[in-house]
């Protein structure tokens, strides 16, 4: 299931939607980014960025942006092969 189906299924706070907002339009930067950085850069905090990864099904915020680092590994594969095939 794509997270944004997964987000569409929850009731999110204003400031978790501002979070999955900022996910969703950077998920390909911000592999390296901490949850400090992501909370500073979304105006919440760290603690509204974990209750937001445990509301989606994630242990952590780590392996939620674990698993938003494979789809977009496994959608830029997808893409080049699709590009490399004609």
């Amino acid at each position: 299931m794509l997270i944004e189906q997964i987000v569409e299924s929850v009731k999110l706070s204003d400031a978790q939607q501002s979070v999955i907002d900022y996910i969703l339009k950077e998920r390909g930067n911000i592999k390296n980014q901490t949850i400090k950085e992501i909370a500073k850069v979304t105006y919440t905090s760290t603690g509204t960025i974990i209750r937001l990864a445990k509301k989606l099904g994630y242990y952590k915020f780590e392996e939620f942006n674990a698993v938003i680092n494979i789809i977009v590994i496994s959608l830029s594969e997808l893409i080049k092969r699709t590009l490399f095939r004609f």
